[in-house]
């Protein structure tokens, strides 16, 4: 399951509205990740650089490309391989 309390910086690439304020292209935003989700589907951000303490998709494990997945709204299948799973999610990340 996604961890709905998690931040995640994004930059902003056309103006939007977040909890009331007007954010316009080229700011950098720590939003929640409902919200962080909305804006790149929309094409409204792109995703900052990972932060330190994030894994790289080598060092994950099954479970947890699994869920990088579901966060990138990929319908993957549980019989992939990880290196399915990490090909899978970084086309979507370049995108």
């Amino acid at each position: 399951m996604v961890d709905k309390s998690k931040t995640i910086s994004i930059t902003i690439t056309a103006a939007v509205v977040v909890d009331g304020q007007i954010i316009t292209p080229g700011e950098t935003v720590a939003v929640d990740e409902a919200v962080a989700k909305d804006l790149l589907r929309r094409e409204r951000a792109k995703l900052n650089a990972a932060d330190d303490d994030d894994k790289p998709l080598s060092k994950m494990t099954k479970a947890e490309l699994l869920e990088e997945a579901e966060y990138w709204n990929l319908d993957v299948s549980d019989n992939l391989t990880k290196a399915q799973l990490v090909e899978a999610i970084e086309k979507a990340e370049a995108e």
